[in-house]
């Protein structure tokens, strides 16, 4: 996107969850098999990651947030929300602004996806 001169162009976020339930052999992303996997270190690193980014870019609300991956429909519902109320914290999420998930349609239940939309998703 081009910004006009005197304005800063859309500001969005992506952030990667490299986990699956097994790895692929086309995929060349950085992913790794969660069977049985602890990921709170991750999530509080990425948590973490987040707070240091919006030091060094400073104020900006975000317009988009897409979670990619590896397979981010597995990721818990309160690590999502621990995502999404960090990226809230530190930039600010615009109303109405567009908040993606890749998912896998193995992992879609009727509870996911009510968390998802609940969230903005």
């Amino acid at each position: 996107m081009i910004a006009r001169p005197g304005t800063l162009a859309e500001f969005g976020a992506y952030l990667h969850w490299p986990y699956c339930t097994r790895i692929c052999p086309y995929c060349d992303f950085n992913v790794y098999a969660a069977k049985a996997r602890d990921t709170s270190g991750l999530s509080a690193a990425m948590v973490e990651d987040i707070a240091r980014q919006a030091d060094w870019i400073g104020q900006r609300t975000l317009e988009t947030v897409y979670f990619g991956g590896g397979t981010p429909s597995l990721m818990s519902g309160d690590t999502l929300t621990d995502l999404l109320t960090a990226l809230n914290n530190a930039f600010g999420i615009a109303k109405g602004a567009e908040i993606t998930l890749e998912a896998n349609p193995n992992d879609l239940t009727p509870d996911r996806l009510a968390h998802w939309r609940a969230r903005g998703i």
